[in-house]
């Protein structure tokens, strides 16, 4: 018995193993009626690799072979946790490879199909590179929430000591890393900084507490809608106006100021060159920070937030006032040439009263005064006295002169340089009560005509500016 037992065994053994090879014949067998190569299922890589297999099915062979990288991509953001498919796919289906992975398509097979292409791309990984990849996101995701944490902590310190408007830009830098990935606690999530963001602009005001429209100077104060709200502190502001350049442009202008610990800001001393009539629009001083944040939380999130602060803005109308406008104002400015005659048509002036008429103030031109030499005192009380004679109900004159001083040639073309200066007299006394110091235009043109003209006539503007800065 023994003997039959010892001869039968090894036979059974073998006819295992013959049924087991029969079964994983089959199994390729199937494989390849199927058309699909065996490493498609089971995908057989060195030790120490991770595989990727990705699919792809389209109309086109072009088509499925990009859905199958897409695929690819798509799977190892799942490995990794770095949200970085755009980028990954399109390095893939440029190249068949990623730098950051070190790895190539290795294999590849194409099936038709119905009318449609099944497309199959197989590539492999380090596994200890995935592994790092993985440790360094969760790595990133635990400063991520730690950041957004401290700085919603600081902003609710902020808010409690009425510094709303700081609250409002410590919760937008935590909005911002919120959006860079995914976090753990429900209270650092996107949504929930900004319905904090939110309820903060819903409850500010900006009130005005002094307008003064001639100066103009005002003064404000931000407060929490609520009956009774303590002020808002060192929130910062900014009021938006006009201005006019030293040649006529007209160009967007502002001043900043903050509440500071008093929970109020003055705001005076806007720049001499602001338009003499125009709104003054009032608003929060948070422009740069709120791009920030718009570009990192993405315009669907940002877009009615920015319209909440919008709505914030105050918008006031001034209209600078002096008694001198009060008065008919005389202007008598000559042009003269570069040996001094004086020009038939005076450019300056008319640039001149061009500037003044910008903002809203009428001069009656004058060419009382020759004013083809130095005028010492004597000659000086005898204009004035003609022009009380001829304008009688004038109490101003504006008195000045323009005249080339050099002329030179650069690239071939003619450049001039014009000198001049005007005076702002009072008729009654004779006292002057604005000058302008000498001031220096240059410009070139084609010709030397075209050339002495710009420059005359950027004169006027540039003196009617200065003027304007002492009067108004």
């Amino acid at each position: 018995m023994r003997t039959r037992a010892t001869i039968f065994t090894p036979i059974l053994l073998l006819m295992i193993l013959l049924l087991g090879g029969c079964a994983s014949l089959q199994s390729l067998w199937q494989t390849g009626r199927d058309g699909v190569p065996d490493w498609v299922d089971s995908p057989q890589v060195a030790i120490g690799y991770t595989a990727f297999v990705g699919t792809g099915t389209a109309a086109s062979e072009r088509s499925a072979r990009l859905l199958a990288y897409q695929d690819i991509a798509r799977q190892l953001v799942e490995a990794t946790g770095r949200n970085e498919e755009a980028s990954w796919y399109r390095e893939l289906s440029s190249t068949d490879g990623i730098a950051d992975f070190q790895l190539r398509i290795s294999r590849t097979h194409i099936q038709p199909k119905d009318g449609k292409y099944t497309f199959y791309a197989m590539t492999a990984v380090r596994t200890s590179l995935l592994e790092t990849m993985r440790s360094d996101v969760l790595k990133a995701a635990v400063e991520r929430e730690e950041s957004i944490s401290s700085l919603q902590q600081k902003a609710r310190l902020e808010f409690r000591d009425n510094k709303d408007v700081n609250a409002l830009l410590l919760y937008m830098e935590a909005a911002a890393i919120s959006a860079t990935g995914p976090v753990m606690a429900k209270d650092n999530s996107l949504e929930s900084i900004i319905g904090r963001i939110d309820s903060i602009l819903d409850g500010l005001e900006i009130r005005i507490n002094h307008f003064y429209p001639e100066g103009p100077s005002l003064s404000l104060s931000i407060h929490r809608r609520r009956i009774f709200s303590p002020r808002v502190l060192r929130a910062p502001v900014r009021v938006d106006f006009t201005s006019t350049g030293a040649f006529g442009n007209i160009y967007p202008d502002y001043l900043s100021a903050t509440t500071g610990e008093s929970g109020n800001a003055e705001l005076s001393g806007f720049n001499p060159a602001m338009t003499r009539e125009g709104d003054l629009t009032i608003s929060l001083d948070i422009g740069k920070e709120f791009a920030v944040f718009a570009d990192a939380v993405g315009n669907d999130v940002a877009e009615p937030l920015r319209a909440k602060l919008e709505m914030l803005n105050a918008v006031h109308h001034y209209r600078k006032e002096s008694s001198i406008l009060a008065s008919t104002i005389i202007v008598d400015i000559s042009s003269h040439s570069a040996d001094g005659e004086r020009l038939s048509r005076d450019y300056t002036q008319e640039s001149f009263v061009t500037r003044f008429m910008m903002d809203g103030i009428r001069l009656i031109p004058s060419s009382i005064s020759s004013q083809d030499s130095a005028q010492d005192e004597e000659d000086d009380d005898a204009y004035l006295a003609d022009v009380r004679r001829t304008y009688p109900l004038a109490g101003y004159v504006i008195r000045g002169k323009a005249g080339v001083t050099e002329i030179f040639l650069e690239d071939r073309k003619p450049v001039v340089i014009v000198m001049g200066e005007a005076s702002l007299v009072r008729l009654s006394d004779a006292h002057v009560l604005a000058y302008t110091d000498l001031q220096r235009t240059l410009a070139w043109g084609d010709t030397l005509e075209e050339a002495m003209d710009i420059a005359l006539n950027d004169g006027g503007y540039l003196l009617a500016s200065r003027l304007l800065s002492q009067i108004l």
